[in-house]
């Protein structure tokens, strides 16, 4: 059954949401609601969105498109705050978009290269090798750069 806008939207009005029991109600049914959320705004609802979207991908079988393209749209916005939801959301994707992933380490809020350095952390992919280099040669804080090394000392 789809999930509809007021299902959504109960969940996101909340001063306190539970993610992880949003992801488990409304399921990945929600993404194509959430993807509207996060396009139309506005800009707190759409970053709570964005990272429902994260909680609902740890949940499923496979990587989604529809969760991609919705962190995608985010992670495009000329507004930080999507930005850095984007990058959080990212934490719980199994194996994020490498292209987005590249995207948000390039990103100009030093929030969001941290938020996005911390998810390879966690888990570093070798696609991302380079990347990950270039930010220890060019990033200008120093903390970001000491993420970046424990990166690349994982990574071989």
């Amino acid at each position: 059954m789809p999930v509809t806008r007021e299902q959504v939207l109960s969940f996101l009005g909340r001063e306190e949401m539970d993610y992880v029991q949003a992801a488990e109600t409304l399921g990945a049914e929600a993404l194509p609601v959430l993807r509207q959320i996060i396009d139309e705004g506005p800009t707190p609802l759409a970053a709570k969105a964005t990272y429902l979207v994260g909680y609902i991908e740890e949940r499923q079988d496979a990587p989604s498109t529809d969760a991609a393209d919705a962190v995608r749209l985010a992670a495009e916005s000329a507004e930080p705050v999507l930005r850095v939801a984007a990058a959080g959301a990212l934490r719980h994707f199994s194996r994020p978009p490498v292209e987005l992933l590249d995207r948000l380490l390039q990103d100009a809020d030093a929030g969001v290269r941290k938020l996005t350095l911390q998810r390879l952390e966690q888990d570093p992919l070798p696609e991302m090798e380079e990347r990950v280099r270039r930010i220890l040669e060019e990033e200008p804080s120093a903390r970001l750069r000491d993420i970046a090394r424990r990166i690349t000392d994982k990574i071989r």
